[in-house]
């Protein structure tokens, strides 16, 4: 299956900004897109699960939980 991983902090556009295009592509409409990040702020995880992500991964990563969520 192919995905999408985002940070939500990018150097050029947000990751909020990177899934309302992908979201927004009837080709890519349905891409299952994981967040990886270190932000916590629940508004903004709400604003990000608005968006239709399949997965909220907090850094640091641990590969246990992590190969449990893209399972």
């Amino acid at each position: 299956m192919i995905a999408a991983f985002i940070d939500l902090e990018l150097p050029r556009l947000s990751g909020m900004e990177v899934i309302e295009t992908i979201r927004q592509s009837e080709t890519t409409r349905d891409l299952p897109v994981a967040i990886l990040t270190q932000e916590r702020s629940d508004a903004i995880v709400r604003d990000v699960i608005k968006l239709g992500v399949s997965a909220y991964i907090t850094k640091p990563l641990r590969p246990d939980s992590l190969s449990t969520r893209i399972a």
